[in-house]
């Protein structure tokens, strides 16, 4: 019941232009990926690298990609993954830039893992693995929306948060 909503939630994002990825020098592998209508930020961020629309603004849907192994991919190459270098003019914040101005055209969700695939215009695929197993290892990523936040934990568990 619980994945059921999920997967209907992060389904909303399908026909979505990805406006915003926060990544880089000072996140390690970690990346935040915004979604449809921008909402103002209760509080700027102070970020010198990123853009004014990223410090101000928040998506109405975001996704923050945490501790599991992504890769950016297109049918004919690697883009770019979460062992990539990150330094701020390397292979990974210029191959997920690459996401930008893209819409979510398709997604596809394994129901017992919570690895999601974001099939982007452009022949561009985003795919997340739920590695992290164990929960003091840290969670895999969260959805945001609205209403909830969902959580991918280990062992294909979801935590959902009212907000």
């Amino acid at each position: 019941m619980k994945k059921n909503l999920f997967f209907s939630e992060i389904k909303k994002i399908c026909n979505l232009e990805c406006w915003s990825v926060i990544s880089g020098e000072g996140s390690g592998s970690h990346v935040s990926l915004e979604f449809g209508e921008k909402v103002p930020r209760n509080k700027p961020l102070s970020n010198p690298n990123l853009s004014d629309l990223s410090k101000k603004y928040t998506g109405k849907y975001s996704i923050f990609i945490e501790e599991c192994s992504w890769r950016l991919e297109s049918h004919e190459l690697i883009i770019c993954g979460s062992s990539s270098p990150n330094n701020n003019e390397g292979i990974m914040v210029n191959g997920l830039d690459k996401l930008i101005g893209k819409k979510v055209v398709d997604i596809n969700i394994a129901k017992l893992s919570l690895d999601i695939a974001i099939t982007f215009n452009d022949d561009l695929k985003l795919i997340l693995f739920c590695n992290t197993i164990n929960i003091e290892d840290g969670d895999n990523y969260t959805f945001f929306t609205p209403q909830k936040n969902f959580t991918a934990q280990g062992y294909g568990c979801l935590d959902i948060e009212d907000k």
